[in-house]
């Protein structure tokens, strides 16, 4: 696991304790804070894993990540050569 599944993981804990807590009091707007940190933690743990599957795959492959980096960057410079 690397840092941002873990932080994820941790945002989207507190998210569902504090959607719960506002649940349990009555307070609409501490449920939906929570609900917007519960999703907000999903996705940096969901950014997290695909960094470290990317990484995984960069890894175990070298030779095709080099040449997809190499047509990105000479389509990025074909693109704003183009202005």
């Amino acid at each position: 696991m690397n840092e941002h599944s873990i932080r994820g993981g941790l945002k989207e804990a507190v998210g569902r304790m504090q959607d719960a807590a506002g649940g349990l009091f009555g307070d609409t707007r501490t449920q939906l804070n929570g609900k917007m940190r519960e999703v907000a933690g999903q996705a940096e743990s969901a950014y997290g894993d695909a960094m470290e599957n990317l990484e995984s795959a960069i890894l175990q492959n070298p030779l095709p990540a080099v040449a997809v980096a190499i047509g990105v960057g000479f389509l990025v410079g074909f693109l704003a050569g183009r202005r």
